[in-house]
């Protein structure tokens, strides 16, 4: 294959890895506090025999859109908000973890804990335990914990310098190389989730892009391929005349 194949096939592997972002967004429409990814490019540039560069393409990665969902209110008392800038902390097995999913329930022992059973901290690192018989759970905008009238801890919100810097693990988690800092603008909204950021119609308007353009660079790698098919094929003729 010569350096137009390549060249395709370089734009075809970058475009195989957009597609799987793309339907990775399409997928978390419905799931709470996710954030869009898109796919950073970058040219790589490869020197010739004969002094030309030919250019290839290549992925440098994802990047997290961190804008923020809108506010669906469901008037449950353990479904949490975050409206401004910060993260719940969650605790996990493999260490502490953050998310703007909140949307949270109560394990057999009391405590407050996500959907898959990992507790929600309070701002010392202490789980929130809520006793049996609980009538009234109260959550304010500052993260002040009240149960039947008396206070139960306090969330803490977090905040990190560089939001592209965490690290998604699984299931709206994200773990961080660098401490995070209280957050001086976000507060908590008792009785909402935050929804997915994605847009579906402008996710299949661009997966309809990325097909069209696979499409157009699978042709390219045909139409070199059968060039080279004809070429050996002359090139072979005039060697038996």
């Amino acid at each position: 294959m010569q350096n137009p194949g390549y060249i395709a096939l370089s734009r075809q592997v970058v475009l195989e890895r957009q597609l799987a972002v793309v339907a990775n967004n399409i997928a978390n429409i419905d799931t709470n506090g996710f954030k869009r990814q898109g796919l950073l490019f970058g040219e790589h540039l490869s020197e010739l025999q004969d002094g030309s560069q030919a250019s290839y393409v290549t992925d440098l990665g994802t990047v997290r859109d961190i804008s923020h969902g809108k506010l669906n209110f469901t008037g449950r008392s353990l479904d949490l908000a975050i409206e401004g800038e910060g993260y719940f902390t969650i605790e996990t097995p493999g260490g502490d973890r953050y998310t703007r999913n909140g949307q949270f329930e109560l394990n057999g022992e009391g405590d407050i804990v996500t959907r898959d059973g990992f507790a929600l901290l309070d701002g010392d690192g202490e789980r929130i335990n809520v006793p049996v018989n609980t009538t009234d759970i109260v959550i304010d905008v500052n993260g002040k914990v009240t149960v039947d009238g008396q206070e139960r801890g306090e969330l803490v919100l977090l905040e990190f310098d560089n939001p592209q810097g965490l690290i998604h693990t699984a299931n709206g988690l994200y773990r961080s190389d660098v401490p995070g800092e209280e957050s001086e603008e976000g507060v908590i909204r008792q009785g909402a989730v935050e929804t997915s950021n994605v847009n579906p119609v402008n996710e299949l308007v661009y997966m309809l892009g990325v097909q069209r353009d696979y499409q157009a660079s699978n042709r390219m790698v045909k139409g070199e391929h059968d060039r080279q098919t004809r070429a050996i094929r002359e090139i072979g003729q005039v060697d038996q005349a």
